[in-house]
């Protein structure tokens, strides 16, 4: 099974994780809705940068 790690890239460059495990991403408008392997779900306004599929890697930049 490949699941992902998603990080939130802020205004000054750090990366923040956000969520590991994340088997479902959604997209509305400028939110971004992470859910993990548990059904935990992490909702964050931003916008999709970069999805590494080899390295389960997903980019969220920060609004």
């Amino acid at each position: 099974m490949c699941l992902s790690t998603a990080y939130q890239t802020t205004a000054d460059g750090e990366q923040r994780l956000l969520c590991e495990h994340v088997c479902h991403l959604r997209i509305e408008g400028n939110t971004i809705s992470l859910v993990d392997l548990l059904g935990n779900n992490v909702t964050v306004a931003g916008v999709l940068h970069d999805v590494d599929l080899l390295q389960n890697i997903i980019t969220i930049h920060q609004q």
